[in-house]
């Protein structure tokens, strides 16, 4: 049930969000908006989103079936589920970066760069911190609730699963915010970061055998010390005035 109704809870924030940003775009630019023209390779851009999407795929959708056939169905099902609920997690957190998305093309456009600095850094904050709480919060629920009911203990994974989850859940809210921000300006320059993920990912799992846990691990160093430091300094180098 947590899935269902953490997409409910964010989709609805995002509507209601975003309804009052597209009145704000409408208000300030409207059809007479002062915009610049900047011409674009969009097929190779595109072409080099869809190897990073494809990336992306597979170091998020690898992992379930990695433990199921190296680990056993006990172990993948722990996975499946731990990975279930912090997906919601960061549905909820990524919400409000959801919501803002179709503003900051106009901002780029019109030239507003220090207003999409602003909004930017103030969104950040935002789904880091509720990302935090939200991942603390589901620790705690895991230890109340399995005090409570100590039979359902081999479902989920333990403490140390639930750590290594919710910081590569952090750090990609961090980097998921920085790339949104990032791509808005309709250039793809995290390709090469995102195959990398990959590869460390497929090497973790095929080649040196690791434990579902540390696989994770390893992808939330990679992501949080290496990938969104590299996105942060991209972005700042676009939005610097």
């Amino acid at each position: 049930m947590s899935y269902p109704l953490a997409l409910i809870a964010s989709n609805g924030y995002a509507c209601l969000a975003l309804h009052r940003a597209c009145t704000e775009v409408n208000k300030e630019f409207g059809l007479g908006g002062d915009y610049q023209l900047r011409p674009i390779d969009i097929g190779r851009e595109q072409r080099k989103m869809a190897v990073s999407a494809t990336a992306g795929y597979v170091t998020a959708n690898t992992l379930t079936p990695y433990a199921f056939h190296f680990f056993g169905a006990e172990v993948a099902g722990q996975i499946g589920l731990t990975m279930s609920i912090f997906a919601a997690i960061a549905t909820v957190a990524m919400a409000r970066t959801t919501a803002e998305a179709p503003t900051y093309g106009p901002l780029i456009a019109s030239g507003k760069l220090a207003e999409l600095k602003k909004r930017f850094r103030s969104t950040l904050a935002f789904s880091v911190a509720l990302a935090v709480a939200l991942v603390v919060l589901a620790l705690a629920a895991r230890q109340m609730g399995l005090a409570l009911l100590p039979k359902y203990d081999n479902r989920v994974l333990g403490v140390a699963g639930f750590v290594v989850i919710g910081l590569l859940i952090v750090a990609n809210v961090a980097l998921s915010v920085t790339s949104t921000v990032l791509r808005a300006f309709k250039i793809e320059q995290l390709m090469w970061p995102s195959l990398l993920a990959a590869m460390l990912v497929l090497v973790a799992q095929l080649a040196l055998r690791l434990d579902p846990v540390k696989c994770l691990a390893v992808l939330a160093a990679f992501n949080g010390l290496v990938f969104y430091p590299f996105a942060r300094r991209r972005l700042t180098a676009k939005i610097s005035i």
